[in-house]
């Protein structure tokens, strides 16, 4: 919170021109009161008029009313920082287009090389091209490590050509990449915007103990993880059912690539429509703006007050002393 002015030359202005006044009033102050004087009565120049009492009162009220309307002048503002939040209840009402967040994590370990990863690839970028355009897109893959990364974005181009160069080799974990997607979503779930993970994997993860947690927090932040599992493991299975039912997700065992193909269709048909409608309904709009409140009006009000005493008190204390 802080005091601007529009006009600062009229503040700096302010102390010469309450000097001046002080010296005019004070110098010539007396002068000007006997020829009030005697304008008000013929005999005056007969007597010696006495200036009003109080005259120290009366200078003060000037000087203060002087001083409001001088800074008045300046136009003086108070400044302070407000936090808005809108929350919109229909898509007319949102004033910034809300894009929510979808990551395809995708395992390109060794045991994904062949028809498996070529299928994958294709079935992906099928849906990817029919997403919704106001939906964010990100992609990992990974094997024993997080491969490659792209968070989030609406260059659709960019992700579809980052799936069909994915190559396979190595082994397979889970904690790291669905830890980085997180990461990327919690940006969306902290604006109120809804976020999803598509899980695509065919083995068993080596740190599948660390995965329980890691559910916790995606459930804690409303994002679901849709899992897709291309192997045979009956523990596979069951990892990858697990993930998506704690966190409100969809789960699909495939085993052709036909089957492939209708689990990521169906998952862009549901993310379409969940996401984009989830968005549009409910997007919490939250942003630190500036705000201004004129003080000019309430500086003139009290300049206005102080003159009117100032020129009440004078009229008490006039007269003619004989």
């Amino acid at each position: 919170m802080r005091i601007i002015l529009e006009h600062p030359e009229a503040a700096l202005l302010t102390p010469l021109l309450v000097l001046l006044y002080i010296a005019a009033r004070v110098r010539w102050g007396r002068r000007i009161w006997t020829g009030l004087v005697v304008l008000r009565h013929p005999l005056a120049h007969r007597v010696q008029p006495s200036p009003p009492r109080g005259g120290r009162l009366l200078l003060a009220l000037e000087v203060l009313a002087l001083v409001a309307i001088l800074l008045a002048l300046a136009g003086p503002a108070l400044e302070y920082k407000v936090v808005v939040e809108e929350e919109a209840s229909s898509k007319s009402q949102i004033r910034i287009p809300p894009r929510p967040g979808l990551v395809l994590a995708i395992d390109v370990s060794g045991s994904m090389e062949g028809w498996k990863l070529e299928a994958v690839k294709r079935a992906a970028v099928n849906m990817v091209e029919g997403l919704d355009p106001r939906i964010d897109v990100g992609l990992i893959s990974f094997s024993h490590k997080v491969e490659a990364g792209i968070p989030p974005t609406d260059d659709r181009e960019k992700v579809v050509l980052a799936i069909r160069n994915l190559t396979a080799g190595g082994g397979t974990i889970f904690y790291h990449p669905l830890a980085t997607a997180l990461g990327w979503l919690s940006v969306y779930t902290k604006l109120g915007l809804p976020a999803a993970i598509v899980l695509l994997s065919d083995g068993i993860p080596a740190d599948a103990q660390q995965i329980p947690d890691l559910v916790e927090e995606l459930k804690r932040q409303g994002i679901p993880v849709h899992t897709i599992y291309t192997g045979d493991d009956p523990s596979g299975v069951e990892l990858m059912e697990y993930i998506a039912e704690e966190t409100g997700g969809k789960s699909y065992r495939v085993g052709s690539e036909a089957q492939l193909l209708e689990a990521f269709k169906e998952i862009g048909v549901h993310v379409n429509t969940t996401l984009v409608a989830e968005a549009t309904a409910k997007a919490s709009l939250r942003a630190e703006v500036t705000a201004r409140e004129p003080l000019a009006p309430y500086l003139a009000l009290v300049g206005a007050l102080l003159s009117t005493v100032a020129s009440l008190y004078r009229y008490r204390a006039s007269g003619l002393a004989f």
